[in-house]
C-alpha cells in the first residue's frame, strides 16, 4: 500500500517534533553554582519535558477526533520558573470530502503562558493556538486561538481539585466566540494508583451550534514517574442525530503515556 507524499511529509514532521522534544527533555540542564561548603546554591530555573502517548482514540471535551480509531501523540515543553512554552500534536481523522480527500489528518497545537503558585494554589494563565496543517477547511477557517485560565488546589489530604476556563473570539469552524468551564477531582490511592473524573461544559454565541456537557471518570496507575496508564469512561449529552456520527456517544478509553521531565 503507498501513501501520499503529503501525508509521508506531514508524518516526517510529527515524528521529528517529537524526537526534537524528546531530545529537549533529555538534554542537561545547568546546575546552579555551588557555595563554599560544595552544596548547590539555587538549582537552574530552566527546565524541560515531553512524552508520547498511545491511546485506542482521541476525544477532544468528549468528542472524538479520530472517528473511535487509535491516536498516536507527542509533546514537549520548555520553562524558565514560572514562563513556558510548548507544542502537542497527535493523528486525527475528520472523514472525507464528497472527492474521497481526507479533511484532516493532523492537529498541532501551540502553548504559551505563565505558571505562578499562591497560598497553596498553582494557577495557569495562557494562550493556546489550535492549528490544522494542510486541512480542508472551505466552509470555515480550522485554526483557532483559545484564552485559558486554570487552578489546582489540594482541599484535603491526596485529594486535589482542578478547574479552567477556556475562551476563544473565534472558534473551530469560524463559528464566533466560545466558552468552556471545567472541573476535575483527583485522589490519589496507594500503590501509585488514583482515581479522577470532572465535567466540562462548551457553550456558544452563535444560535447554530450546540451547547453541551461532557464528563469521564477513570482510574490511572503510574510506574516509576514515567509510565502511565489510564483506563477511562467518556461520554456527552449530545444525541447521535444531533453529532451526526458516533463520535459523540459514550465511549470506554485505555490510554498509556510515558513522561520525562528534568528540571
Amino acid at each position: 500500500m503507498t501513501m501520499n507524499r503529503d501525508l509521508i511529509s506531514r508524518l516526517k514532521l510529527f515524528a521529528g517534533a517529537a524526537a526534537c522534544a524528546g531530545a529537549l527533555a533529555m538534554a542537561p540542564v545547568p546546575a546552579g553554582a555551588a557555595d563554599n561548603n560544595g552544596v548547590a546554591a539555587n538549582s537552574s530555573p530552566f527546565g524541560a519535558s515531553a512524552g508520547i502517548s498511545v491511546s485506542n482514540d482521541y476525544t477532544f471535551r468528549g468528542i472524538s477526533q479520530t472517528g473511535g480509531e487509535a491516536a498516536f501523540q507527542a509533546w514537549g515543553e520548555v520553562n524558565y520558573d514560572m514562563f513556558y512554552a510548548g507544542i502537542w500534536g497527535s493523528n486525527i481523522d475528520f472523514g472525507r470530502t464528497a472527492t474521497g480527500r481526507k479533511i484532516a489528518e493532523v492537529e498541532v497545537d501551540f502553548t504559551a503562558g505563565v505558571r505562578p503558585s499562591w497560598n497553596n494554589v498553582d494557577f495557569d494563565f495562557g494562550v493556546i493556538y489550535y492549528v490544522y496543517p494542510s486541512a480542508i477547511d472551505p466552509a470555515g477557517e480550522f485554526n483557532y486561538v483559545e484564552i485559558k485560565a486554570a487552578a489546582s488546589a489540594p482541599v484535603m489530604d491526596k485529594v486535589t481539585l482542578d478547574g479552567g476556563f477556556y475562551y476563544s473570539p473565534d472558534f473551530f469552524g469560524s463559528v464566533g466566540n466560545a466558552y468552556y468551564a471545567e472541573t476535575n477531582l483527583t485522589v490519589e490511592l496507594p500503590h501509585d494508583f488514583s482515581v479522577s473524573g470532572g465535567f466540562g461544559y462548551q457553550w456558544f454565541n452563535n444560535p447554530t451550534q450546540i451547547d453541551y456537557l461532557n464528563w469521564n471518570a477513570g482510574i490511572s496507575w503510574t510506574y516509576n514517574d514515567l509510565i502511565t496508564i489510564d483506563l477511562r469512561y467518556r461520554d456527552t449529552d449530545i444525541s447521535r442525530a444531533t453529532c451526526g456520527s458516533n463520535n459523540c456517544d459514550a465511549r470506554f478509553m485505555a490510554t498509556v503515556s510515558m513522561d520525562i521531565a528534568t528540571k
